[in-house]
């Protein structure tokens, strides 16, 4: 009989530790620090973020590609989770970044552009 009730508590603590794992995933990663993108496709894809974090806000800037050089980019947006979602503002349009930890140094995601840098979606991953 006492091996059958050590089987029940242990598949009990078993089951419990698995709970307890699925109701807390991995712990959100920070995005301070310089961040570089991997793979540039389009002239307004920051290639560099310089961001910092305030508990959930984040705010920073970058640099893209203009038709004179490099252009300046403010980054504003928060993080949940491991969700990201940045907006990156140009002088001239902004754009809504959407991305997710893929490892505790590397951010992927999608960027979607406004009407007046192109109305493009480009998929974005940055590395730190």
């Amino acid at each position: 009989m006492r091996p059958m009730t050590l089987c029940v508590v242990c598949a009990g603590l078993l089951g419990c530790g698995n709970q307890v794992t699925a109701s807390h995933p991995t712990p959100p990663q920070m995005l301070e620090g310089s961040w570089r993108l991997v793979t540039a496709y389009y002239a307004p894809d920051p290639r560099t973020l310089n961001l910092s974090e305030t508990a959930l806000t984040v705010t920073g800037s970058g640099t893209a590609i203009g038709p004179n050089g490099t252009v300046p980019v403010s980054v504003t947006g928060n993080q949940v989770g491991l969700t990201v979602t940045l907006v990156f503002s140009y002088a001239n349009g902004t754009a809504r970044y959407t991305a997710t930890f893929q490892t505790g140094t590397q951010l992927a995601g999608r960027a979607v552009y406004d009407s007046a840098l192109g109305g493009m979606t480009d998929s974005l991953t940055y590395t730190q």
